[in-house]
């Protein structure tokens, strides 16, 4: 059957699963003209791209040294650095903080009985946990959220530079240039540029009590990390620390408000309260599709991928493979076993996967506890998505709280 009327994987948001279905059936690595790359929807040749790092490496990112934009022994480098921050022990020492600011949202939420869910709920949390991990003054929601979507646009938009032909470049160097003075988002990426330079300036001369902030400052003292080295990693994190975990949150809330006897069930049972929040990450993936760049010829389930060639590695249709889980499109809260990739696999694991887990936990342990009843205020609404680079999450969710 002919694929071509298969969309950008970008203007799937609304409503992927269809289309990722379409593809595990009918072509599992397909050339997609519409992205320009092959895209990789089964569970076991997502793991075969996501755990070969030599043959398929991260020469995507317009951020020069941060973690998704490295392979190789440069990318084991940056994760040593960081990996101290997202240690068992660091994040049992951020649980307190957490946890209060998730029972002060959720407190408040219930008190104005209707909310907007992402806002007031979804972002706090991740908020306070990127105040705390780098030892910064706590920063808005909104802020997070607008510097997520410029630290994005500015990194592709560096991509379609120096990914072009030569003679591409003038005239994409000079588009970059208006859309810089025109898109808010660059504007997002220069505040948040600048907010992150403001904050290692100060911890030059006055030492931080962050342990990642004191880490990253030895490597480049050690001169192991550039000035901009450290400016590219903080910017990372100030998306990874909002996006993926905002998300996550995000889709567990509607969950929720969708099934009354879930709720009950979850309230009755804290044992199961893990295995659900496994269930929401791999039903609703945060991040869907992850890029690559094959570096030779190979062979991906019997298909041979020119030396080179763009792919994109779709999560959250592996998530969704028949042959590896069973009723793999109905949503079940105790599925076990659960080996979702949505933190990816191999080298390029997410580092702060388990902080990611129990931001989500301590909200929902929050809401459960304070409430009786967690509906959508309209459950007819059309619920909108937005997403960067490969993320999708709700832009907002109206809940009453009772």
């Amino acid at each position: 059957m002919l694929m071509s009327d298969i969309p950008a994987l970008a203007d799937l948001r609304q409503d992927p699963y269809p289309t990722y279905a379409r593809l595990r059936a009918e072509a599992p690595v397909f050339y997609s003209e519409a992205d320009q790359a092959w895209l990789i929807s089964r569970y076991h040749p997502v793991l075969q791209v996501m755990r070969a790092s030599h043959e398929f490496t991260n020469r995507h990112s317009g951020l020069e040294r941060v973690l998704v934009g490295t392979s190789g022994t440069q990318h084991i480098e940056s994760r040593r650095v960081l990996q101290p921050a997202f240690s068992s022990d660091n994040v049992a020492l951020l649980e307190p903080t957490i946890r209060e600011t998730a029972r002060r949202s959720v407190e408040a939420s219930r008190a104005s009985g209707t909310i907007e869910a992402i806002s007031t709920l979804a972002i706090p949390v991740p908020g306070a946990v990127f105040s705390e991990l780098l030892g910064v003054p706590p920063v808005s929601g909104a802020n997070l959220l607008g510097w997520a979507s410029g630290i994005t646009v500015h990194a592709m938009s560096d991509l379609s530079t120096k990914q072009s032909r030569p003679d591409q470049r003038a005239k994409r160097f000079l588009l970059r240039l208006i859309r810089t003075a025109s898109d808010p988002s660059f504007a997002f990426y220069r505040e948040a540029r600048l907010f992150i330079e403001q904050h290692f300036d100060r911890a030059l001369l006055t030492p931080s009590t962050s342990v990642m902030t004191r880490s990253l400052l030895e490597q480049h003292a050690a001169g192991k990390l550039s000035w901009n080295d450290l400016i590219s990693i903080g910017l990372e994190f100030a998306f990874a620390a909002t996006e993926t975990t905002t998300t996550l949150i995000g889709s567990a809330m509607r969950v929720l408000a969708e099934d009354f006897a879930l709720q009950d069930r979850l309230r009755r049972d804290e044992s199961i309260r893990d295995a659900f929040i496994e269930e929401v990450l791999r039903f609703s993936s945060p991040i869907q599709y992850i890029k690559r760049v094959a570096e030779e010829e190979v062979v991906i389930a019997g298909v041979t991928i020119p030396a080179k060639s763009r792919i994109r590695v779709i999560l959250a249709s592996a998530n969704r493979d028949e042959e590896v889980f069973e009723t793999a499109s109905v949503f079940n809260p105790v599925r076990s076993p659960n080996p979702h990739i949505s933190f990816g696999s191999g080298p390029h694991m997410c580092p702060g996967s388990k902080l990611a887990r129990l931001e989500a936990r301590l909200i929902i342990d929050e809401l459960l506890s304070q409430t009786t009843t967690i509906r959508r205020v309209d459950p007819e609404a059309t619920l909108v998505y937005r997403g960067y680079s490969g993320s999708r999450g709700l832009v907002s969710l109206d809940l009453q709280l009772s």
